[in-house]
């Protein structure tokens, strides 16, 4: 078995006995992770959503998002950028939500007639 440096505590703290290189390791192991996804990542996952018809939780939106689904009194759905996000039953104690890609063009269309 290797000696992995989180295997060793020192048993006055009780906390992993790390030099400081592994320390320099760890850390740049965790910055390799937490590098930020593609700028538009969450735009291309919105739209396999959609095209799929999958519904995400609450949390799933917020996370795409940015924010948390809301919707005004009376309502089922809200629009965010390019995507509207209709309420659709329950997954486990959260809201769930069907994607639907919004076509501005039959909108602006809509709004002259």
């Amino acid at each position: 078995m290797l000696d992995c440096p989180l295997d060793r505590l020192d048993t006055s703290t009780g906390q992993p006995d790390l030099a400081l290189g592994e320390v320099v390791q760890l850390v740049e192991a965790i910055a390799r992770h937490l590098r930020p996804a593609e700028p538009l990542q969450h735009l291309k996952e919105l739209e396999l959503a959609a095209t799929s018809g999958w519904l995400l939780s609450s949390s799933e939106v917020e996370g795409l998002v940015g924010c948390k689904p809301r919707v005004k009194k009376g309502e089922q759905q809200f629009t965010r950028g390019s995507f509207s996000f209709v309420r659709s039953g329950k997954i486990g104690n959260q809201s769930a939500w069907k994607i639907v890609r919004v076509n501005f063009a039959v909108i602006k269309k809509q709004q002259f007639i």
